[in-house]
């Protein structure tokens, strides 16, 4: 039940009135009359017969001590001083007389009953016993002998018996004061006991209640009846209180646990237990009844079940280890992990390799002991004696002094999270597919070299045409030839050289020494070497070649990591311009055209946003009636200082820089305007423009061009969209949906650059192509190779145009060969708009040569 703390017991029953104590109490207080009287009487006597001068000074002290001894009693031992003061003064007057001995020879049997009365027989004795002489010797010399008996006798007698009365009172008294003393006793602990204590008799009248449940009633008076108590007890547990009514009045020990309603701490579990209570004779007589508090019990309780559910199923490692006996704990994964049932402090040690034991029995014992607790990470032992990484976390528990009790520990099994760190930060700076340091891990350990002024060479090499490779062969041959080029470098390293992967078939090596440009140039030409001997892949042998570029640092401090790295990558692409498998060293001249190219990217970003991009329009011909088949569109660069730029000078920044594009859309709208507004003139003409292979992954190409058709209201069959051979070979897998929904379209297709040596025959009968155009290059000096060219797209069904016509005897050379289309400045520069819609009206005449008309305009007859 709820107590106030440090609330005084309280006495709840008056104690009923002890009459012999007060009688005992009155004797005593009445005692120093004796003394007081005696002394008048002697004083009186003395005076009036001129006794002895000493027997009138004796009974003046006595009547002194007589009234001081009414006012301060003093005590029993004064007490009997003044009872054996009375009998000395009464003794010495008896020497003195004789014919007046008869005055005072009643105060013997006074004082012989006067003794027993206030002392006892236990106390008084000596005293009776003292007067017995006087009493007798005065007895006889005053009355006849015949009557001495019957004179000392009753006195002495009747001494004896209230001597022995009063005994018997002081016992009395002394019982009833132990029995109150008990009581009192028994009221307090039962006042302080931590639970409600009260006693009923068989009709339930309470007889007893302790102030426990007086706090708990809110109420100072006892209640007179149990069920002023019980109608506390909740509603629900009425069958428990009439099960305890029937335990008091039949003697039943019981013990039940209700819900109690308190007044202000709402509804609270108690623990209700009855013992009978009987008289000396055995007989029932009610009931002792003693009610607990366990809510908080009970709430512990379910705390600890709720406790140990988690421990039990948690796959952390929970254990308490303790100083005494049967308290130590280990939880179900505890006992998994280390094979035990208990852990006691003895056996901690051998689940901790000695390398810790410093740490745990050292510095993690001090914190504890300071009341903090420690955590950390820490490797034990387990069941077969593998040492797991874990996360711990290791508490003090202490008693209720603030003595250190326990030991509590959280283990937490971090080993795969360990391992799992040690994996990711592998992967963290290395390159999944090789095993190689990535980029990150190359950089930070290239500036870390470079901050400590030390020379280094950095190799960038890249692999040349794998993207060929990887796509006709497929990814899973690609990687493998990547790891295998990996490999081989690693392998060709120096035992003080770096070899990473920045990714793709990029490579970069970094070598921690002073090096000369020859000497880096030699390192790179035996990896050249090395990478260009072939690789057996499922049974098959496949050949690649890598261009490498070199960047050298004089270890003064001036350059980057990204730098460096940047300077090789520039020398790499510097070797792959001069061809393949060729090895360059960065000089200052490289970093004048990537400068000059990244001015040109800035240039060019503003010439797309200000309109400088123009289109000039060259035509296509007949090589035999010289009718314009349609035109070419081609960008130009209207430079506000360099002037007009051909598409050779700046695409090569367009695809890198990522305008293709925004260029690409350009030239379709623009195009496709254009050509709607010459076929005004010309119904049949078609309208050629060129896409980069960046343009044909880009997945709004279709709907540019759909939309572009549509707002020219140009039939899709009038556009033609040229693509040359080598994006044909290298990107059609991944261009082959917008192909195809373009194709849908009806859209028309032209090979451009065709015969410049990337042939494919297979591949390029899986292309929808209607037109094959011959390079220039072939045009000049390779009649046999155009006319096998022109056989083979016969074979294969397109229709085949040349570029590049610039004489008559070319053009001759063309029409012999059977070649029917043909374009190039013989027949006109590329136009602008307006000088093309002259050139369809005939301002212009063609000399096709012998056997061949001269081109009329379209409006000539």
């Amino acid at each position: 039940m709820p107590e106030a703390a440090g609330a005084p017991p309280v006495d709840h029953r008056r104690a009923p009135r002890d009459r012999s104590a007060l009688v005992v109490k009155l004797l005593r207080r009445g005692e120093p009359i004796l003394l007081t009287m005696l002394s008048v009487h002697v004083a009186v006597d003395t005076l009036a017969h001129d006794g002895p001068l000493v027997l009138t000074v004796a009974a003046t002290i006595g009547q002194v001590i007589g009234a001081l001894g009414l006012v301060w009693p003093l005590g029993p031992r004064a007490a009997a001083c003044r009872a054996w003061y009375a009998v000395a003064l009464l003794v010495g007057m008896s020497l003195d007389l004789d014919d007046r001995l008869i005055a005072f020879v009643p105060w013997y049997p006074i004082l012989m009953l006067a003794f027993g009365l206030v002392f006892g027989l236990r106390r008084g004795y000596p005293l009776m016993a003292a007067l017995l002489a006087p009493l007798t010797i005065s007895m006889a010399a005053v009355f006849d002998g015949w009557s001495l008996p019957s004179r000392v006798i009753p006195p002495v007698i009747g001494g004896l018996v209230v001597a022995m009365i009063t005994d018997a009172l002081i016992e009395s008294t002394a019982a009833s004061k132990l029995a109150v003393a008990h009581e009192r006793r028994l009221q307090t602990v039962i006042d302080t006991a931590p639970i409600g204590i009260m006693t009923s008799e068989l009709d339930g009248t309470a007889t007893l209640v302790n102030k426990l449940i007086l706090e708990f009633l809110g109420v100072e008076t006892p209640p007179a009846h149990t069920d002023e108590f019980l109608q506390y007890v909740h509603h629900g547990d009425a069958p428990i209180v009439a099960e305890i009514l029937h335990a008091i009045s039949v003697g039943h020990p019981v013990q039940r646990l209700c819900r109690v309603v308190h007044p202000a701490l709402g509804m609270r579990y108690a623990r209700i237990t009855t013992a009978r209570m009987t008289d000396a004779e055995g007989q029932l007589t009610g009931a002792a009844i003693t009610i607990q508090d366990v809510d908080d019990d009970l709430d512990n309780r379910r705390k600890l079940e709720q406790f140990r559910k988690i421990t039990d199923s948690t796959s952390d490692i929970i254990g308490v280890a303790s100083t005494r006996p049967g308290v130590d704990y280990l939880n179900p994964a505890g006992q998994e992990f280390f094979g035990t049932d208990l852990i006691s402090l003895d056996q901690v040690e051998h689940f901790i390799p000695p390398d810790y034991h410093s740490l745990m029995f050292g510095e993690v014992v001090d914190v504890i002991a300071e009341g903090a607790s420690w955590s950390g990470e820490i490797e034990i032992y387990d069941r077969d004696g593998n040492r797991r990484a874990t996360s711990a976390v290791v508490m003090g528990l202490f008693d209720d002094v603030g003595t250190l009790d326990s030991f509590a520990v959280i283990y937490r099994d971090i080993e795969e999270r360990k391992q799992l760190e040690s994996q990711l930060a592998f992967e963290a700076g290395h390159d999944l597919l090789t095993g190689l340091p990535n980029r990150q891990q190359l950089f930070h350990t290239l500036a870390a070299t470079l901050r400590e002024s030390e020379p280094v060479a950095v190799l960038f090499g890249d692999l040349d045409g794998f993207k060929v490779v990887n796509d006709s062969l497929g990814h899973g041959v690609g990687d493998r030839v990547l790891c295998s080029v990996a490999e081989r470098l690693f392998e060709g390293a120096r035992a003080g050289d770096l070899v990473g992967r920045l990714g793709g078939d990029e490579f970069v090596v970094v070598c921690r020494e002073a090096l000369t440009a020859d000497a880096a140039i030699a390192i790179a030409e035996r990896f050249i070497d090395v990478v260009r001997q072939p690789i057996e892949i499922d049974g098959r042998e496949h050949v690649v070649s890598m261009s490498i570029g070199i960047a050298i640092s004089t270890g003064d401090g001036g350059d980057t990591a990204s730098e460096l790295v940047q300077q090789a990558d520039l020398a790499m692409y510097s070797a792959k311009r001069t061809g393949r498998r060729h090895v360059a060293v960065f000089d200052q001249e490289m970093r004048t055209r990537a400068d000059h190219r990244l001015e040109l990217e800035g240039e060019l970003r503003v010439a797309l946003r200000h309109g400088q991009i123009e289109l000039r329009y060259q035509p296509i011909v007949n090589t035999t009636s010289g009718e314009v088949l349609g035109f070419e569109a081609l960008a130009r660069w209207n430079h506000p200082v360099r002037g007009m730029l051909r598409p050779k000078e700046f695409m090569h920044v367009v695809d890198s820089a990522g305008f293709a594009a925004a260029l690409g859309e350009l030239v379709v709208r623009e195009a496709a305007a254009t050509a709607a507004m010459m076929r005004l003139v010309a119904p049949h003409l078609t309208m050629s423009i060129n896409l980069s292979s960046t343009q044909l992954v880009d997945a709004r190409l279709v709907d540019v061009v759909a939309d572009a058709l549509a707002q020219a209201q140009l039939p899709a069959s009038a556009l033609s969209i040229e693509i040359t051979e080598e994006i044909v070979m290298e990107e059609l897998s991944k261009a082959r949906p917008r192909l195809e929904a373009l194709r849908q379209l009806g859209v028309r297709f032209a090979i451009d650059d065709f015969g410049t040596g990337y042939s494919n025959l297979a591949m390029l009968k899986q292309f929808p192509a209607d037109y094959v155009k011959i390079d220039r290059s072939l045009i000049h000096g390779e009649a046999e190779l155009v006319g096998l060219i022109l056989s083979l797209t016969r074979e294969l069904g397109f229709a085949a145009i040349a570029e590049g016509v610039e004489t008559m005897e070319q053009l001759t050379e063309l029409r012999r060969l059977g070649c029917h289309h043909a374009q190039g400045y013989y027949f006109s520069q590329p136009l602008e708009t307006a000088e093309a819609m002259a050139y369809l009206a005939n301002l212009h005449t063609i000399d096709l040569g012998p056997s061949s008309p001269t081109l009329r305009g379209a409006g000539d007859e």
